[in-house]
C-alpha cells in the first residue's frame, strides 16, 4: 500500500470530496454503534479483572462499587475531557474541523508531490525489512 501511494504521489490527480453515502441514515449509524461497541469489548476486561481481585480480597460491596466506580472515572477521564473542551470551546472547536475538512475533505486538484512520493517509498523498504528480519 504504502508502494502504491508513492507511485500515486508522483503524479497529479484528482481527490474527490468526502461525503456520507445515501444509505447512511440514523437507523445505520445506530447499528453501526452497536457494533462498535461489541468491538470495543476486549477493553472491558480490565474491569473483569478488577471484579475478580476485589473478590479475591474479600472487600464489602460498598468500597468494591467505590473502587469500580473511581476505575471508571479514571478510565473515562481523557474522553470527558476531551467532551468539556468542546462543549467550552464549540466555536473554535468547529472552525477547527471545518478547516480540517476543507483542507483533507474536500474536492481539490492533488499537485505531484516527490517528496511524499520518497518519504512513502521509504517507509515501505523500512516495513519491508522489519517483515523480513521478524
Amino acid at each position: 500500500m504504502l508502494l502504491v501511494s508513492a507511485v500515486r504521489a508522483l503524479r497529479a490527480r484528482r481527490r474527490a470530496a468526502i461525503g456520507l453515502p445515501r444509505w447512511f441514515t440514523p437507523l445505520t449509524a445506530a447499528g453501526l454503534g452497536v457494533v462498535m461497541t461489541g468491538a470495543d469489548l476486549p477493553n472491558a476486561f480490565p474491569y473483569v479483572i478488577a471484579v475478580e481481585r476485589l473478590l479475591d480480597a474479600s472487600v464489602g460491596t460498598g468500597t468494591a462499587l467505590l473502587v469500580l466506580a473511581l476505575y471508571a472515572v479514571v478510565y473515562c477521564v481523557p474522553c470527558l475531557v476531551l467532551l468539556a473542551l468542546g462543549l467550552r470551546h464549540s466555536d473554535r472547536v468547529t472552525g477547527w474541523l471545518r478547516r480540517l475538512h476543507d483542507r483533507f475533505g474536500s474536492e481539490a486538484t492533488m499537485p505531484a508531490n516527490p517528496w511524499k512520493a520518497l518519504v512513502l517509498l521509504v517507509l515501505a523498504v523500512a516495513v519491508g525489512a522489519v517483515t523480513v528480519v521478524a
